[in-house]
């Protein structure tokens, strides 16, 4: 009897051990902002995160990020305007964006770097 409460000791360590993915497990998040394309990491970026609100025929604020142009008219313009701005305050702040939540760092750090590489339209 105290061999299967052994057992089933175990086997409840083991299970409450598990990960889900490989990230939790290591503590490693693979973040390349190296070679930064904007089709490829930018635009998917605001495709996921801003074009529900800021996309469309009705953009929110009259403000859309739907394409190169409009991305780069905003992305670093002065005061509260700027998207830099926004995706860069803290959780809870009013002024975030998207609402609700903040960007992943690695997304906060791509969009870093392509600015730091002169917004190319790549």
């Amino acid at each position: 009897m105290k061999k299967i409460f052994f057992l089933l000791i175990i086997m409840l360590l083991v299970i409450s051990c598990a990960y889900e993915n490989q990230n939790d497990l290591f503590n490693e998040i693979s973040c390349d902002t190296l070679d930064v394309q904007f089709e490829r990491d930018i635009l998917p970026i605001f495709a996921y995160n801003c074009q529900s609100c800021h996309g469309g025929p009705s953009p929110s604020v009259y403000l859309s990020l739907e394409t190169y142009d409009q991305i780069i008219e905003r992305i670093d313009a002065p005061g509260i305007s700027g998207i830099l701005n926004r995706i860069e305050r803290n959780e809870g702040d009013i002024l975030l964006m998207p609402q609700g939540y903040k960007l992943q760092n690695c997304e906060i750090n791509k969009i870093k770097s392509w600015i730091n590489q002169g917004y190319l339209n790549n």
